[in-house]
């Protein structure tokens, strides 16, 4: 019966890991706030799959599975590629035979790449919390069954919140060998996997943005908008908003409608809400009865 029950949580963490495979690898768009220096901490589940320390089925007298904690540093070298480093420790307890426990820990280095790598800012700031899809590798020392030679890979995606903070989630594989068998007294190869949420730190976010709109400066170059001033065309809707909702930063009146782009989404938030009109469309009919241009249907004193 024990063998059946940790048989089906083993089927349910499988098919947890593949959704959330599934769900970053679709992932379409994308607005990273990484900088040049990042710090991760990386808070993870797991469980062996292959060698003793894997579960019924591989070794019946053995599962463990536990927590495991990891930090990181990455530092960018040029794109999307940054070098690594990694350390991490965790705990194994046996849960289907003989009570013992395994202590886990790495020392390695390797990379990481991340993928839809835009900046325009963060949450908080007005920006995208949409962030980056990144893979790691790293190889190195890892204490699992014994003290190891081994790499791990992980797949991960982030969102930018608040500046410099990201939250992800994250899948991480792990494979060492030359583990000690204190049955046989041979060797053998471990791996496990894990799942967790990664917190990530802009170290060094040198990402200058003058006016605070979210939009980096040399990004307001590029558009050819005002990077001392959030709202370059004065219709009311920050840079940053127009560029993530398709409207002109630099034109007042996206759809030459004759309102202003800022009358047409009257609370400013980058969306047709009830009583809004769109101003990617035309043809807008904005009530605005004492001219102050903030529409009737938002305004506190329409008549004044």
């Amino acid at each position: 019966m024990k063998a059946v029950r940790f048989q089906l949580l083993r089927q349910a963490a499988l098919l947890a890991a593949a959704a959330l495979l599934v769900t970053t690898a679709y992932t379409s768009s994308a607005a990273a706030d990484n900088a040049k220096l990042n710090l991760h901490v990386d808070t993870s589940f797991g469980f062996g799959v292959i060698g003793p320390l894997a579960f019924p089925g591989n070794n019946d007298d053995t599962s463990l599975l536990g927590p495991k904690l990891d930090v990181s540093v990455d530092y960018v070298i040029k794109g999307p590629f940054a070098i690594e480093a990694i350390t991490g420790i965790g705990y194994f307890v046996n849960v289907a035979g003989p009570s013992f426990n395994e202590v886990l820990w790495q020392f390695a280095l390797g990379g990481r790449f991340r993928f839809l790598n835009d900046r325009t800012g963060y949450k908080k700031d007005g920006g995208s919390p949409k962030s980056n899809l990144w893979v790691s590798v790293h190889g190195g020392v890892y204490g699992y069954d014994g003290t190891q030679g081994g790499f791990d890979a992980a797949l991960g995606y982030e969102w930018s919140l608040v500046r410099p903070f990201q939250l992800g989630t994250f899948i991480r594989g792990q494979m060492t060998f030359g583990g000690d068998d204190v049955v046989t007294g041979g060797k053998h190869t471990d791996a496990a996997l894990f799942v967790g949420l990664s917190f990530g730190f802009a170290l060094m976010d040198k990402v200058k943005d003058a006016d605070g709109d979210g939009l980096s400066d040399k990004k307001e170059a590029e558009l050819g908008t005002d990077p001392n001033k959030r709202d370059t065309d004065g219709d009311g809707l920050s840079d940053s908003l127009e560029v993530r909702t398709n409207t002109d930063p630099l034109d007042e009146d996206t759809d030459r409608d004759g309102v202003a782009d800022g009358i047409e989404d009257a609370n400013h938030n980058g969306k047709v809400d009830r009583g809004e009109t769109d101003p990617r469309e035309g043809s807008a009919i904005v009530e605005d009865t004492d001219g102050d241009g903030v529409a009737d249907s938002v305004d506190k004193c329409p008549d004044t």
